[in-house]
């Protein structure tokens, strides 16, 4: 990939500055770190190039096994957007291109994820397995964040995404419905958790209550807590806080309450209840629990009773 060739075919345009160069004539690179392009974007792009041109060229490098042909160092959305607008008119179309030295495979998926990583439809998962393999290939983090521009927590936190098992992995799809799909930031606490049960348990939760990244921080910390799951705080900029977590504890108050008044106005008790044995089973079984329910509220009070009279003592 070292020496560029005299371009016979294809004449240098603005003094040099690009070349348009076929579109058959370049291939992707094997190795391109992203792997996810959103189709309607991909058609909306291909629109824009028809009816305005190509306003950014792409990145290629020559091809040392195919004499007059290149492979893509960044750009393959625009790449793309051609192979369409090529299907449209029939017929070969150029795209504008600067041609790059590159010196070897490392060298090659170096710039090509640098390029991408900053394109803001590029997905998070893709971001964190370009990250991972130049960890692997021997970066620091220190080195990875100087590179592409980001902060040390910022490279922790997205490496650690790739150890997610891959059905957590799928729910942060980029052609998940919104609804329910689990965001990065989200799956980034949820990481933190060294236990595959744990982390699909918390995901659920997240994405069926449609939690806030608070409520999701202290969850996890809950979790760990209550099972003695190991957690990893590394790359958190900034802990859980106590107004987290008392907004946290006003939310669950508040359900109690509403969901409380409902059964008590809504529900007919003594109809509930009638002469089989299994339901008066059942009715023991309730009451058992709704004891307990008090007696852990009554423990919570007197929690705040005591939390009120240290702080005035103060």
């Amino acid at each position: 990939m070292a020496n560029i060739p005299a371009l016979k075919s294809e004449q240098p345009q603005a003094a040099g500055d690009y070349y348009m160069i076929a579109r058959d004539k370049i291939a992707p690179f094997p190795e391109q770190p992203r792997k996810w392009f959103d189709p309607k974007g991909l058609e909306e792009l291909a629109d824009s190039i028809q009816q305005d041109g190509q306003e950014t060229p792409l990145k290629v490098t020559t091809d040392n096994n195919m004499p007059g042909q290149f492979i893509l160092i960044s750009g393959e959305r625009r790449w793309r957007a051609g192979g369409i607008i090529q299907e449209r008119i029939q017929k070969s179309f150029a795209l504008k291109a600067i041609v790059e030295i590159v010196t070897d495979a490392k060298e090659h998926f170096k710039k090509s994820f640098l390029e991408n990583m900053h394109r803001e439809d590029m997905w998070a998962l893709d971001v964190a397995e370009g990250l991972k393999r130049m960890k692997t290939e021997g970066a620091t983090y220190e080195e990875l964040a100087k590179m592409s521009g980001k902060s040390v927590p910022y490279i922790t936190n997205y490496i650690r995404l790739v150890d997610l098992p891959d059905d957590i992995k799928s729910m942060m799809h980029p052609e998940v419905p919104k609804d329910r799909r689990l965001r990065t930031s989200h799956a980034i606490e949820i990481s933190r958790v060294k236990d595959p049960t744990i982390q699909r348990e918390i995901a659920m939760e997240t994405i069926e209550r449609n939690l806030p990244i608070r409520d999701t921080k202290v969850l996890v910390m809950d979790r760990a807590r209550k099972t003695g799951a190991a957690i990893d705080l590394e790359g958190r900029e900034g802990l859980v806080s106590r107004r987290d977590n008392g907004r946290l504890f006003s939310s669950f108050l508040g359900r109690a309450d509403k969901q409380t008044l409902s059964y008590l106005q809504h529900t007919d008790f003594e109809q509930m209840y009638v002469t089989h044995s299994d339901d008066r089973a059942a009715a023991d079984t309730h009451k058992a629990t709704i004891d307990r329910i008090i007696r852990n509220l009554e423990k919570m009070r007197d929690a705040i009773d005591k939390a009120r009279s240290w702080d005035q003592s103060l």
